[in-house]
């Protein structure tokens, strides 16, 4: 067909016309009867070694072999790949008729499907040697040796390539650290040799690999049972039929961590994880190098009260650690600030000041289109949240949307709206009351979103069932602790180069970089002539000495203490000759 032609529409017939042209086998007779002169002569000890040699020897001519029928354990017929008529599973219903299978599954037409068969009669009798029955041997008795299509494209065919055992070590080591068979395939073809390996192949491959190790349990059974060995905790809700409904996840690892730093901690939901599309509330905790780590995980049915208290009683009864946290952040969800309250009384839920605005946001655009109106009123918002005393907030919550430009009626609506969802829980996101709590700063689940990327990249852009999620998970956390330890040898190896003077001599190498680097930038502000009166702010926040407390230690030849909380083995540091100049 010309190129020309295909620029008429009138000329290219519907798909279900074409469909019968398109599979007739190719008007060829290939005749290999030559090549199997001599097939009789060669003898195997068994039905399998037969049907190898003979496979490889096809594949060397230009096809492959497939088994077509097999009677008794001493004789099978080998046909070509090829052999064989397309057959569709179902047939479209006619109009009008029902749709719906006696199953009460719906009919999907497959009239339309492509297929590599052309009804080719190449067929091979193999049969064991009856002249000799005192030795078993097998050979090629007869068969017929012409084809109906053209030999030499092997690459589409099934049968067409063989995966040796090395060659399948390769492709299971680069699944296990990239998980995507598609990758896998691009590297092994990169390999060179002519061959071609499909996506599918290597799903297949891993497949079999995994059913093999499973023993009989389907794979997310086997999964928890590698769980168990490797000393992973979980617990598993189910419905009545047996079906998952929710899985909670915490690595030795993780454990370990949270034993250590245990102040802090946030929790927020994330999506796509896996196939049964099931949130994810991801627990992640803070290090004293200002790292995130993964505390715990819990796949949930719903985002409801009951899945949360559930989640959150199986983190208390596998750490009890966590009862002496003293801060979770959280965004805006009710049901889990509920579920927090109940089981968790003793620590303060901060919410996430960046869902708090976008509430407010969103509320605004609701009242008013007109962005210049929406902005006025978001700047005079932020000038609440940040309000840093009660005056200060009663003073700004006086003035609030005042200037922004909205008529009486809709600003009273605003106001409402603040009075009644967000003022009760002020002193939840509100500076002048989160900052007399030792936060480190960390006022925003914002920090949840970079866990959940980097889990997410370990589980691909589609994601995957519960059992490639929980693998990931593990992969995650084994990253996640190198990467903790090797930040921790860092700092205790490195010193930044403000460090040598008098004021660090004592701290450098046994506190965090980012607790040094904090500490230094009230050791800078000592040097300011016009320091304002202490609040006392900071200290509370960080647990690191202010300026004002620096300025009076020096002066007064004292030692200065520093809350170990705030970086990992910190001690009572002694400046003696310290002076308010040294930085």
């Amino acid at each position: 067909m010309s190129i020309a032609s295909l620029s008429s529409p009138q000329t290219l017939e519907p798909v279900a016309q074409r469909r019968d042209s398109v599979l007739e086998p190719d008007e060829v007779e290939v005749d290999v009867s030559s090549d199997f002169a001599s097939v009789q002569e060669r003898k195997f000890p068994s039905l399998k070694d037969a049907f190898d040699h003979y496979q490889e020897f096809c594949r060397s001519k230009g096809f492959a072999l497939k088994k077509i029928r097999k009677s008794r354990g001493e004789t099978i017929s080998v046909g070509c790949a090829r052999a064989g008529k397309y057959r569709p599973n179902q047939k479209a219903p006619a109009e009008g008729a029902n749709s719906v299978n006696a199953n009460g599954n719906k009919i999907v037409s497959r009239e339309h499907n492509t297929t590599r068969l052309t009804d080719c009669k190449f067929v091979l009798y193999m049969s064991r040697d009856k002249a000799n029955r005192d030795v078993c041997q097998y050979s090629v008795t007869g068969g017929r040796f012409i084809h109906n299509h053209p030999l030499g494209d092997l690459h589409t065919m099934p049968q067409g390539y063989t995966v040796t055992e090395d060659d399948e070590k390769t492709i299971l080591d680069w699944y296990h650290k990239t998980h995507s068979p598609t990758k896998v395939a691009s590297m092994f073809q990169a390999q060179g040799g002519g061959r071609i390996l499909s996506a599918k192949k290597v799903q297949n491959i891993v497949h079999s690999h995994q059913a093999k190790h499973r023993g009989g349990l389907n794979p997310l059974q086997s999964s928890l049972q590698d769980l168990v060995s490797k000393g992973i905790k979980f617990d598993i809700k189910s419905n009545g039929d047996g079906t998952l409904k929710a899985l909670f996840i915490m690595h030795p690892a993780s454990l370990a961590l949270l034993r250590q730093f245990s102040r802090v901690l946030s929790m927020d939901c994330t999506y796509k994880t896996n196939s049964a599309r099931l949130p994810f509330l991801h627990v992640v905790g803070f290090t004293a190098t200002n790292q995130t780590f993964s505390v715990a995980g819990a796949f949930i049915s719903s985002e409801t009260g009951s899945d949360y208290e559930w989640a959150i009683q199986r983190l208390i009864d596998y750490a009890p650690e966590v009862r002496n946290t003293k801060i979770i952040l959280t965004d805006t969800e009710k049901a889990l600030m509920n579920a927090l309250s109940e089981l968790l009384p003793d620590a303060m839920n901060l919410l996430c000041g960046w869902h708090v605005r976008k509430n407010v946001e969103k509320m605004v655009s609701q009242v008013s289109n007109d962005d210049v109106i929406r902005d006025k009123f978001m700047t005079s918002f932020e000038a609440l949240i940040c309000s840093e005393t009660e005056e200060e907030f009663e003073a700004n919550l006086a003035c609030l949307g005042v200037d922004a430009g909205l008529p009486e009626n809709k600003l009273k609506v605003m106001l409402i709206y603040i009075n009644t969802q967000w003022i009760e829980h002020k002193h939840r996101f509100v500076k002048a009351w989160t900052n007399k709590h030792r936060h480190f700063k960390h006022s925003s689940t914002s920090i949840n979103e970079g866990a959940h990327g980097v889990y997410k990249k370990f589980i691909g852009q589609r994601g995957g069932t519960m059992t490639h999620a929980l693998t990931c998970y593990e992969d995650y956390i084994n990253n996640q602790t190198k990467q903790i330890e090797l930040k921790t040898r860092d700092d205790m190896t490195c010193a930044p180069s403000y460090g040598e003077s008098l004021a660090f001599a004592l701290i450098r190498k046994k506190i965090s970089l980012f607790a040094l680097k904090e500490f230094h930038s009230q050791v800078k502000r000592t040097r300011d002539t016009t320091l304002p009166a202490c609040t006392d702010v900071f200290t509370r926040v960080m647990g690191i000495p202010c300026a004002h407390t620096i300025l009076h230690k020096a002066r007064s030849n004292e030692p200065i203490t520093v809350d170990p909380e705030a970086g990992s083995r910190m001690r009572g540091v002694h400046v003696k000759r310290f002076r308010a100049v040294d930085a």
